[in-house]
């Protein structure tokens, strides 16, 4: 045999190449951010969606981190609301956060039993209860404002806004009927 026929090896690689961390982003996750810059693609898995969400929003990717949000709204499930409302509100992803929102109070007897919900940061259960408020006192909100500090006036709103603080402490005696 001639040397020259032989097929070229493949180049191995050097021991001091250092592969490079990049904390909190799993491999995975990272890959199809990558993919996406290099191809536009924008197909995103349902379990993708809110790490690449994440990602998105930590390495500026504003376009795939509004495709991710879109997806991650239109899979809204009971389980995944809570999660999907914490991540919303890190990523200053007010449309997502609003519809999260929605959706926990139109599901709220459901969600309210998932660990998703007992694990709310104090300030998201806040927004949770002050759209219950909103919900169950109707007459007390200013005209399209959910978060207006309304007093409640009479005796019944003000005994529904202590049940629902009792739900956002954590008791859960509330039933809430859409």
């Amino acid at each position: 045999h001639h040397p020259a026929r032989h097929a070229p090896q493949s180049p191995r690689r050097h021991p001091a190449v250092q592969a490079i961390a990049i904390e909190g982003v799993a491999a995975e996750v990272f890959v199809a951010l990558l993919d996406h810059l290099y191809t536009d693609s924008t197909e995103v898995a349902a379990e993708m969606a809110l790490p690449l969400f994440a990602a998105a929003d930590r390495f500026g990717v504003e376009r795939l981190k509004l495709h991710c949000a879109s997806r991650l709204e239109s899979g809204l499930s009971i389980e995944d609301a809570c999660a999907v409302l914490t991540a919303a509100d890190r990523h200053q992803a007010h449309e997502l956060r609003e519809q999260c929102v929605a959706f926990i109070v139109t599901h709220f007897r459901e969600v309210h039993t998932t660990e998703g919900f007992r694990e709310l940061p104090r300030e998201l259960l806040q927004v949770v209860h002050s759209a219950i408020s909103t919900r169950l006192c109707p007459s007390g909100a200013q005209s399209g404002q959910p978060h207006s500090p309304s007093g409640a006036s009479s005796g019944q709103a003000g005994t529904e806004s202590a049940r629902i603080s009792q739900v956002a402490s954590g008791v859960d005696n509330l039933r809430v009927n859409p």
